[in-house]
């Protein structure tokens, strides 16, 4: 019980005496309470100060505050400021009370106990604030790249390597390019825009550089990484790197400047076939070194700009000081001169900006001598890294060959090569030409890949940037003191500097040269090349050669030589004699030369080759090629030459004899059994020897007849072309050997029976790459399976097949060949076969996996391309689809074809149709009548130049995602009346036509649209759209999968052509906008429905806030919501009905580069180019103006001030790039043309000189009848600068050119 008291007791204790007691306390310990919050207030204020020093600290050492630290600072902050506030209203409170005398007990209590919380939250806050850290170091995000200029070619490449990024399936891309080309800025906005995309968790950029340091690497990337090393070693580093990396879920990894190889491993790079979500980009100048020693999957090159790309790069750099009219002349030839190179032209657009005229013409003078020393940094920036890559070239030889290359001036000849090459002794451990040939295609390759040497769309022929040549001059002339001039005069005295130098190779191309000196003291020269500018007659003193004892190689191409110097024979070490293009008189004196391996007379006028020439016995290489003239070669000298390797009689002499006449015969050949390459055309079969034997030739052109035109680049190095072979008289036993080894054969009017090509080769031309039958009457079959002899595949190589007027060619293949036969065919052009009925059988058809390209024209016979025999089984192969690769099929005049394929498709489930014409109306297709053009096609065709059937498509190839992406990348349909749809079905989801490039649609007059809405995102390769004489109503025709407001973006159109479409009414039926960013040419002519050109006027941006998209209404081509065609270069309106050209405004940056622009047959405007157009027109170079018979106003300059007018039409007419350029004008049937605000009706050219630059324009006129043209002074009393006017018909021209008036 008393426990039970007890318990009460305390209860009642805590619940109503403490409370009672701790009140109290705030009374009694009131002066405690505030001091203790005063104490409590400074200690967290100086632990806040403390924490600050820490944080500041970090801060200088970049480091990033904790989020917690920053709250609690600001926490404390805040708590500080109240309590001081408290703290201050305490302190006044205790004054207001006659300083304490008569104090407030209710203020006292309530201060008190306010004062004890917050020393009680301020031990919290202060306890709160004990960080082990207050920073940390951030992962380093890089420096974001300066917007750099948006030049085509680099955004094209940019975009590629993005594109490359986002596939799952490359992991390692290699970016190339020669040295200062821009790679490293080009990664750097890779870097920029994978970040910004958040394609990775991290993005790590280093340089590796020529001599890779990996702790430098390594450091680096730890860095990016926000990561320290404790490790020591190499190793240590490298693993711990490793397992960082790894970690992160997907990290892209740029190395820049790889020079060799450089082990992943090493460094602690994982490999991205270790670390799935791990990409590499790897830059180089050499592109061995990432597709051969870094396994790159696909690479990318940075080629240099293009001209219109340099002009602005360079105008940004150099500021606006270059729109000086005199300036700007020379800044566009000096950005010429940097040939592309961004390092180069940043380097001297900055060193020469601000300067004046004269320093910009030494400047342009220096780079166009090539001895640019003294611009600013083109020494350590340009010629410097150049040169470190040629010394990075690995070998002597590739590097003598470089300084080789070099010394030409353009374009570099592989043969070229290989005559001085020779000569100089290049190439060791060579013994024959074949051997220094395939050595110079290893260096050349070699050279390619480094970027010294350029390819040129040629055969054999390659070239080299300008100011790689000049950096390899420079070289050569510190290395081997050589000396070179180019397009200049080179004057009597220059010669002293020759032998003063001691210089080993001379090159004197293309110059002036008058006079010679009688000799030159050049004991160490080897090398020595005159190429006149002119074919002059400059003298050769006797006595020039005589101090060049070590001459190795002389060429005098371009010169008359009447007769050689007798100093040439004192030439003993001469290996290499060139006489190129020369017009040539006695030569007898080569004979002496006894050591001479390369005799060049290409392009000369000789007539008659001298006997003494037989005295050549070590020459290895002859060349006669276009040596036209060339009628006599004595007999005996040809097999005289025993030695010989290479003799060229290209398009040169052809009067072969019979033996023991007096002019060379084909019997001499015989003799010459290191003979290993030989251009020779023989006019008759007949004076083929029975015994002709060619074992030896490795590379022929051999042409038989006289028929054959030699062409200048040719595909393959064994080609023989035969004219009226009868094989049953002319097979001789060297043709037929040949035959198996030739890669390229022409065969024409050949004769011997229906099954020749079986004669000629009954193994089945294992080696042919190319093949062309015309004009042979009795072939019946191109190869006939029954007279072959061998078990292999027949024509196993092949990849062209061009067969025409053969009018009694029943079958190409017939019978059954071995697999593999064809299987490497990629072109089939069949002309004038009136005999053929089909192209291929079904087996043969089967194996034609890379066929890419069909045309078939004018066969009258021919009823299907696939023919399925009476004895063709259908096997597990009718699953495998016909020519997958099938990229463009042509087929015209065909009035039998009736089907693709047979009737049963072999591939689809069920017969489809699909109309490409012309042909008679298929077996499938019943409900077609009139006799229209049609053929049925079969849907395992996955590339057509004709109308898709969508509809039932059972493909089960290259399917991703179920859509089939086709190969398809030309498209046209040509003259198919009755067409309606290309696709009779919408095909998106079922087909995808990705790599379509080119649209070529004509005379489809039943057309009314061009493809559904939803295809139009597959169009992303779509360069070129030309559509002439359709019915098309719209270009694209509304579906349901296109949002309520259109957006069409086509990314790489480049030329947009629409022309006689007089029923176009729209581009697309429903509200929309389109894009063309890359647009550079734009014809619209004969589209009188419809307008051209509109922005969004208020009447359609209602209706479009309205939603009445169904409604009809009058659209223009061309809905200039943002800035339009940035690219277009070409403008053509051609007869578009009375419609107006400009409907109103439209954003001002729009046709910033349009250079000619063409206005024709529109009837009822007024002004050609209105003020608010004029004004965006900078570059405008051509104007022409035709059968616009109500203009009043070229140029309308209504609201522009007169210096605004000045200033318009200067911008117009004096282009930015090239102001010295020919500015042409035409103006046709135009009865009266004046210039805005002007009183009489006149043209004034006065605007042509009004910024004061000296300008040649051209201006046309023709029927204009009232035209007057004023008087320049309006503007400005400069000359009048229009030099050329042409007027033609009936011109009432008046006041040509007056006089200034006393207002000028």
């Amino acid at each position: 019980m008393v426990e039970i008291v007890l318990s009460v007791a305390a209860k009642v204790s805590e619940y109503l005496v403490d409370p009672a007691v701790r009140q109290l306390g705030y009374l009694f310990n009131y002066r405690a309470n505030i001091e203790e919050l005063s104490q409590q207030v400074q200690k967290l204020r100086d632990a806040r100060a403390r924490l600050q020093h820490s944080v500041d600290e970090a801060i200088g050492n970049g480091l990033i505050i904790e989020d917690d630290v920053c709250k609690w600072m600001k926490r404390a902050d805040g708590f500080i400021q109240n309590a001081c506030k408290f703290l201050e209203d305490e302190k006044e409170a205790r004054k207001s009370c006659f300083n304490g005398l008569c104090p407030n007990l209710k203020s006292r209590y309530q201060l008190s106990r306010e004062a004890s919380k917050k020393a009680g939250v301020s031990v919290q806050i202060l306890g709160d604030g004990q960080f082990e850290k207050v920073a940390y170091r951030a992962p380093l995000q890089g420096i974001r790249c300066r917007p750099s200029e948006a030049l085509e070619s680099r955004m094209l490449t940019l975009n590629e390597v993005m594109e490359a990024l986002r596939d799952a399936n490359i992991n390692r891309i290699g970016v190339w390019g020669m040295g200062g080309v821009g790679k490293s800025t080009l990664v750097k906005q890779v870097a920029e825009q994978a970040n910004q995309e958040k394609l990775f968790e991290k993005v790590v950029n280093v340089s590796v550089l020529q001599t890779p340091d990996l702790e430098r690497i390594q450091r680096e990337l730890a860095d990016w990484l926000g990561m320290k090393f404790e490790e020591e070693s190499e190793q240590g580093r490298a693993a711990r790197l490793h397992q960082r990396m790894k970690a992160e879920k997907t990290i892209l990894i740029i190395l820049d400047d790889l020079w060799a190889e450089l082990e992943l491993e090493k460094v602690g790079i994982p490999s991205p076939d270790d670390h799935k979500g791990c990409k590499l980009v790897l830059t180089s100048r050499n592109k061995q070194v990432l597709s051969n020693e870094m396994s790159t999957q696909k690479d990318f090159r940075v080629r240099h700009l293009q001209e219109d790309e340099t002009w602005i790069l360079f105008k940004n750099t150099a500021g606006d000081s270059i729109e000086n009219p005199e300036l700007q002349p020379i800044a566009v030839d000096v950005a010429k001169e940097c040939a592309g190179l961004p390092i180069a032209i940043v380097t001297v657009a900055k060193a020469l900006k601000n300067k004046n005229v004269s320093i910009w013409k030494d400047a342009l003078q220096q780079l166009k001598s090539q001895t640019s020393t003294n611009i600013t940094g083109m020494e350590t920036k340009v010629y410097s890294s150049l040169k470190l890559s040629y010394e990075h070239l690995e070998g002597d030889e590739v590097k003598s060959l470089c300084l080789l290359c070099g010394l030409f001036s353009r374009y570099i000849h592989i043969r070229d090569l290989l005559k001085y090459g020779v000569g100089l002794r290049l190439f060791q451990g060579t013994n024959t030409l074949e051997e220094v040939k395939n050595r110079i295609d290893t260096l050349v390759d070699n050279l390619k890949s480094s970027n010294f040497l350029l390819e040129t769309g040629r055969n054999a022929v390659v070239r080299m940037h300008d100011l790689v040549r000049s950096t390899a001059r420079k070289i050569a002339s510190e290395q081997h003191h050589v000396f070179t001039h180019q397009k200049t005069t080179v004057r009597v005295e220059e010669w002293s500097r020759i032998d003063e130098l001691q210089v080993t190779w001379v090159k004197l191309h293309h110059c002036d040269i008058h006079e010679l000196p009688e000799g030159l003291v050049c004991p160490k020269l080897e090398f020595f090349e005159c190429f006149l500018k002119t074919n002059l007659a400059v003298k050769i003193p006797n006595t020039f050669f005589e101090g060049m004892k070590q001459l190795k190689v002389l060429d005098l191409t371009g010169m008359q030589l009447p007769s050689l110097p007798l100093s040439l024979q004192s030439l003993a070490n001469l290996r290499t004699l060139c006489l190129d293009g020369c017009k040539l008189g006695d030569i007898v004196i080569i004979a002496e030369l006894k050591k001479l391996e390369i005799l060049s007379l290409m392009d000369s006028d000789i007539e008659q080759l001298p006997r003494e020439i037989a005295q050549l016995t070590h020459l290895r290489l002859f060349d006669l090629k276009s040596s036209f003239k060339l009628k006599v070669i004595p007999s005996d000298v040809i097999s005289s030459l025993f030695r010989l390797e290479d003799l060229c009689m290209e398009n040169s002499f052809t009067q072969w004899e019979g033996e023991g006449k007096s002019n060379a015969c084909l019997a001499e050949l015989k003799h010459l059994s290191h003979l290993t390459a030989l251009d020779i055309q023989i006019p008759d079969a007949k004076l083929l020897p029975k015994d002709m034997v060619f074992d030896n030739l490795m590379r022929y052109r051999i042409f038989v007849g006289d028929i054959w035109i030699w062409e200048k680049n040719y595909k393959t190095n064994r080609i023989l072309k035969l004219n009226k072979f009868d094989t049953s008289l002319h097979l001789v036993d060297g043709i037929s050997k040949l035959l198996k080894r030739t890669e390229d054969l022409h065969l024409r009017e050949l004769c011997g029976g229906t099954n020749v090509l079986s004669k000629l080769n009954r193994e089945g031309f294992l080696k042919l790459k190319h093949l062309n039958v015309e004009s042979s009457p009795e072939i019946q079959y191109i190869v006939n399976s029954m007279d072959l002899t061998s078990s292999h595949a027949a024509f196993p190589v092949m990849e062209t097949l061009s067969l025409n007027q053969l009018i009694n060619l029943q079958e190409v293949c017939h019978g059954q060949f071995p697999a593999g036969s064809f299987g490497c065919l990629r072109k089939v052009e069949v002309e004038d076969c009136d005999g053929l009925k089909f192209l291929f059988s079904l087996s043969v058809a089967r194996g034609l996996s890379r066929l890419e390209e069909t045309k078939v024209t004018r066969c009258k016979s021919m009823v299907e391309m696939v023919s399925q025999g009476r004895k063709e089984i259908k096997e597990d192969a009718v699953n495998v689809p016909l020519f997958p690769e099938l990229r463009s099929l042509t087929l015209k005049d065909l009035p039998k074809l009736s089907n693709f394929c047979f009737e049963e498709n072999p591939v689809l489930s069920k017969p489809a149709s699909t109309i490409v014409g012309p042909s008679t109306p298929p077996l499938n297709q019943p409900e077609i009548r009139d006799g229209q053009l049609l053929l049925s096609l079969g849907g395992n065709l996955r590339s057509l130049e004709a109308v898709f059937d969508v509809e039932g498509t059972n493909v089960n190839v290259n399917v991703k995602e179920g859509v089939t992406v086709t190969q398809l990348s030309k498209l046209i349909p040509r003259s198919l009346p009755k067409v309606e749809k290309i696709w009779n079905k919408d095909p998106h989801g079922i087909l995808n036509f990705q790599n379509l490039k080119s649209i070529f649609i004509i005379k489809c007059q039943s057309l009314k649209n061009l493809f559904p809405a939803s295809l139009v995102k597959d169009l992303v390769q779509l360069e070129e759209l030309d559509l002439h004489s359709c019915g098309i109503e719209e270009i694209v025709a509304k579906d349901n999968e296109v949002e309520t407001a259109a957006k069409f973006v086509f990314p790489k159109v480049t030329s947009l052509r629409l022309s006689h479409l007089h029923q176009l009414r729209s581009f697309y039926p429903g509200a929309h906008t389109s894009q063309w960013p890359l647009l550079k040419q734009l014809i619209v002519g004969a589209c009188d429905k419809v307008d051209v050109f509109a922005s969004e006027t208020p009447t359609f941006q209602r209706r479009h806030h309205e939603g009445s998209f169904d409604m009809p209404i009058l659209q223009p081509l061309f809905l200039l919501q943002q800035v339009a065609f940035p690219y277009l270069e070409e403008l053509i309106l051609d007869d578009n009905g009375n419609n107006e050209i400009w409907q109103e405004q439209f954003p001002m940056a729009s046709f910033p580069r349009l250079r000619y622009l063409k206005v024709c047959g529109y009837i009822d405007i007024l002004v050609v180019i209105p003020s608010f157009v004029l004004q965006r027109l900078h570059n405008l170079e051509k104007l022409n103006v035709r059968r616009c018979s109500s203009v009043k106003e070229i140029f309308q300059l209504e609201g522009l001030d007169e210096e605004n007018q000045a200033q318009r039409l200067g911008r117009v007419f004096v282009p930015e790039k090239n102001p010295s350029s020919l500015l042409f004008a035409v103006v046709w049937f135009v009865p009266a043309v004046v210039t805005g605000n002007l009183r009489r009706a006149q043209l004034s050219f006065s605007f042509l000189s009004a910024v004061g630059i000296s300008v040649y324009c051209k201006l046309i006129l023709s029927h204009c009848f009232s035209l007057c043209l004023s008087p320049v002074c309006r503007w400005t009393a400069t000359p009048f600068p229009l030099v050329g006017i042409r007027s033609s018909f009936s011109c009432g021209i008046t006041d040509l050119i007056s006089s200034p008036s006393k207002d000028c």
